[in-house]
């Protein structure tokens, strides 16, 4: 978990605009359909930009880290020690519900579906581990469609969430047991083919902090300390294969970027990391040493002349940095402490 305390005065907010400009975006001349980014702030700070110079700030400091944004719709669904729901003109509100301790992918958008999950409970004492809503963040339900076969394998708390390009859903308890959803079904127990092709130390008694993400079709499973990398699963996680190139290091974020597919590892100041094949490459140029990556999402502006171009932004514990080549090569836009980017 993100356990940070930061004081921060006001020259450091105003300080996420004060870097030096680099190619910087005209809304007013050259673009057609601009971008909407949002930064939430290791403080629990939450602005959105168009053009990741001018910030409207929705919410100052919340005294907590930022641990979730996900815009559905026109809402923002901000997790912190809790969750806040705010509308485009509405001040955050806060929902009287309990999320899981976890940061990495404790929270799904689910466009299929038209569904927002969350690794959490209606109360402290509820037993199903997920809650969803279906009205962008305005009310919320516990998910107790698990299949009555295989009830006895959700107990305890659900670390993470991932869906597959292919629509289907993937939750890992905190027994490391997988479950797959397809559309609103049963979520459905994963039963290992083989302990020769299992997540090493998920046995009784050797358990290690795993959670899961996700690219393409393929379930991925990534040790939390960073000290077992990086497993693939071709087959919805009955088994997995281990993969190459991750250092050894606490691993902060996992996530396919939006457009060209990339999947990223982002780690604490071991670097930031793509997968190319069956193996993860170095891909931080341009960044600070040491520097904690805790996001990167993908936007596209279309200008007047109908040409479409991408870009990455990367929330980091030293600023926001964007890249406009695929995340190979990054520039920092500003110094303000983030940590999760949407």
């Amino acid at each position: 978990m993100k356990n940070y305390i930061l004081i921060v005065g006001i020259g450091l907010i105003l300080g996420i605009m004060s870097c030096d400009k680099y190619n910087q975006i005209d809304n007013n001349s050259t673009v057609k359909v601009p971008f909407i980014l949002y930064v939430a702030g290791l403080d629990g700070y939450l602005a959105s930009t168009n053009d990741a110079y001018n910030y409207n700030v929705k919410v100052f400091s919340g005294n907590d880290t930022s641990r979730s944004v996900i815009v559905a719709d026109t809402n923002v669904i901000h997790i912190r020690k809790n969750l806040y729901v705010s509308s485009a003109k509405a001040a955050p509100v806060q929902k009287n519900v309990f999320v899981v301790d976890n940061d990495q992918n404790m929270s799904l958008l689910d466009k299929i579906n038209k569904r927002v999950y969350v690794a959490g409970k209606m109360t402290s004492t509820a037993a199903d581990p997920i809650i969803y809503s279906e009205d962008n963040g305005q009310s919320w339900k516990p998910d107790a469609n698990w299949d009555p076969a295989n009830g006895v394998n959700i107990a305890g708390k659900i670390s993470s969430i991932t869906q597959t390009t292919d629509g289907n859903l993937f939750c890992m308890n905190e027994k490391y047991k997988i479950f797959k959803r397809n559309g609103i079904g049963f979520w459905q127990y994963i039963v290992p083919t083989s302990l020769i092709d299992s997540l090493p130390g998920t046995v009784a008694g050797l358990q290690k902090d795993w959670f899961i993400g996700s690219y393409d079709n393929n379930v991925v499973a990534l040790d939390r300390a960073g000290n077992y990398g990086a497993y693939k699963s071709i087959n919805n996680g009955a088994n997995w294969k281990f993969m190459t190139g991750l250092p050894v290091g606490e691993i902060l974020f996992a996530k396919q970027v939006e457009y060209s597919g990339t999947f990223f590892v982002g780690t604490k100041g071991a670097g930031l990391w793509r997968l190319q094949g069956n193996n993860f490459s170095r891909t931080d140029g341009g960044m600070l040493p040491n520097t904690h990556i805790y996001g990167i999402t993908g936007k596209r502006i279309t200008y007047r002349t109908d040409v479409s171009k991408y870009y990455y932004f990367a929330a980091t514990n030293n600023g926001l940095y964007r890249s406009e080549n695929d995340g190979y090569d990054w520039v920092k836009l500003s110094s303000h402490p983030l940590s999760e980017v949407w």
